[in-house]
């Protein structure tokens, strides 16, 4: 029987991780995340690496997503997708 793989965690998704867990009582897009990243963390991560990041997290099951089914983003028409713990 092999041996499972140690659960690696890159700097990025434990920096999402902590921003995601300063937040538990609420759900965050992934503007949200960058921005609360930037504020606790005075890290700037561009969104083209935080969106894979958080796609990870979510197949590795740390985190759940949704689709925002209120309303779109009046400026870009794109839908959100919020994250939790």
């Amino acid at each position: 029987m092999k041996n499972p793989k140690p659960s690696h965690v890159t700097e990025l998704e434990e920096l999402s991780l902590r921003a995601l867990v300063n937040c538990t009582d609420t759900e965050l897009y992934g503007l949200q995340i960058q921005k609360s990243i930037e504020e606790i963390f005075h890290r700037n991560i561009p969104m083209g690496s935080l969106y894979p990041v958080l796609h990870r997290l979510k197949k590795r099951g740390f985190v759940v997503s949704r689709w925002e089914t209120s309303q779109m983003d009046k400026r870009s028409g794109a839908r959100r997708r919020y994250y939790k713990i």
